[in-house]
């Protein structure tokens, strides 16, 4: 396939322009982090090339490596342990050409150059959404120096923690009440 600059600069600008999927791509490198990826060889040249891809269960990236530098297979194993699935597939970043003369253009009239293709490793990573979800939701606990309690939260949809008192409706239901007349309409 091959991938240009222009596509992954379109990538990084998605990214860099959209809060909540920064938010996410943090949250995504805090959990490869949190795993030691980075102890393994070459993990760290990895440069974003495509995605995120956000569904409701998964949080997908493919990163790319020169074909050097290609990433340890044992961090992809450490990933797989969490969950997370890993593919490695090779390819080519396609890189505009030094202009030396007009046999480096491969179109005369639009002065467009030539790529040189260099071969890469693209390394697909596909998080579950739980590792992300759960770290952002841990960062919303601690909000203005308050811990909020989200358990308490979820239980009060089930526990009913608001009862009548809360409600003001202590003294009854005064719209049960009221005869049907007095509504200005029928009784039924």
């Amino acid at each position: 396939m091959g991938y240009e600059q222009e596509e992954i600069r379109q990538t990084l600008a998605k990214v860099s322009n959209n809060i909540s999927v920064l938010d996410m791509m943090l949250e995504f490198e805090k959990t490869i982090d949190n795993t030691n990826i980075y102890a393994y060889q070459n993990w760290d040249h990895g440069e974003l090339v495509k995605g995120p891809d956000i569904t409701k269960y998964w949080f997908e990236t493919t990163w790319m490596y020169p074909y050097k530098l290609m990433p340890d297979p044992d961090g992809a194993v450490r990933l797989e342990s969490i969950g997370c699935k890993v593919f490695y597939e090779k390819d080519v970043y396609l890189v505009p050409a030094k202009v030396k003369g007009p046999e480096s253009y491969s179109n005369q009239e639009m002065k467009k150059t030539k790529n040189e293709e260099h071969p890469v490793w693209l390394i697909t990573i596909i998080m579950p959404r739980k590792f992300i979800d759960e770290s952002i939701i841990d960062d919303i606990e601690i909000q203005n120096g308050t811990d909020i309690d989200t358990d308490e939260i979820s239980q009060a949809y089930g526990d009913d923690l608001a009862g009548e008192e809360d409600l003001g409706l202590e003294g009854g239901d005064e719209m049960g009440d009221m005869e049907g007349d007095e509504m200005g309409g029928e009784e039924f």
